[in-house]
């Protein structure tokens, strides 16, 4: 004994029968999902989820944040550098004297602390947002195919 649907004839393109596809059609519209030919961009390229394009520009800031603290935390690391402490012992200001652009010793060093600190939390949250892709890698590298 056979049932309905599988008695009824299949549609010729994809054998699907008809109620089936419209049903799945509706489906995919109503879940805001291309039905039958994928949706583009005005520029052709493929329309990409919201999902994935709010992570992109999240992990782009991220990234453009790192850099530019890894910058100042580098040039700030070269003022202190290029003036060691242990040149300033024989003089009584040893923190207050301008070593660069109207900056002391002092302010140089926290500069240089709090932004190499921002730093450090942005490089956590880049790795925390590459956690899977991080564990994809290391995994291959144990389990060679």
């Amino acid at each position: 004994m056979h049932s309905g649907a599988c008695s009824a004839k299949l549609d010729e393109g994809d054998g699907m029968q008809p109620k089936e596809a419209m049903e799945l059609s509706k489906m995919a519209h109503d879940k805001g999902m291309p039905s039958g030919e994928e949706s583009t961009m005005p520029d052709g390229a493929p329309a990409r989820d919201k999902s994935v394009q709010g992570k992109a520009a999240s992990n782009f800031w991220i990234d453009a944040l790192a850099f530019l603290t890894f910058l100042i935390s580098a040039f700030s690391g070269l003022v202190l550098m290029r003036n060691p402490v242990a040149a300033y012992y024989l003089e009584a200001d040893l923190f207050s004297r301008e070593l660069l652009l109207g900056l002391t010793r002092y302010e140089w060093m926290h500069l240089h602390n709090h932004i190499s600190l921002i730093f450090v939390v942005l490089v956590a949250v880049h790795l925390a947002m590459h956690r899977r892709w991080i564990a994809r890698i290391c995994f291959r590298a144990r389990h060679p195919m």
